[in-house]
């Protein structure tokens, strides 16, 4: 499969479902936070990928990747979680999105 002609849309869906070792390779280092952040919600990844995301440099992803339940190696401790950080929704929705109007950056 080639990723390089997906849309978003379809990466997202690819990111939270593959259980191809080469995808995850390639979306691991994408440039959108919501491919990495659906990549560290896949119930497919091996630790090595965890590993990877878990020190990824925003915290939606990073944080998503330490209670992935195949996380055997180590849980990061965070504090101060954002509410766009526990959030489940769909992204798109950010805009009306209530936490975050009232959430003080």
């Amino acid at each position: 499969m080639n990723l390089l002609i997906k849309n978003i849309a379809e990466l997202l869906d690819i990111a939270l479902k593959t259980t191809s070792f080469d995808e995850m390779l390639l979306l691991k280092n994408h440039s959108s936070m919501s491919i990495r952040r659906n990549l560290a919600r896949n119930s497919n990844l091996n630790q090595e990928i965890i590993d990877f995301l878990l020190y990824d440099p925003v915290q939606n992803v990073s944080y998503i990747a330490s209670i992935n339940p195949n996380n055997k190696n180590f849980e990061r401790t965070f504090t101060n979680l954002r509410p766009c950080v526990l959030c489940n929704k769909n992204q798109s929705d950010c805009d009306l999105c209530q936490e975050t109007m009232s959430h003080s950056f």
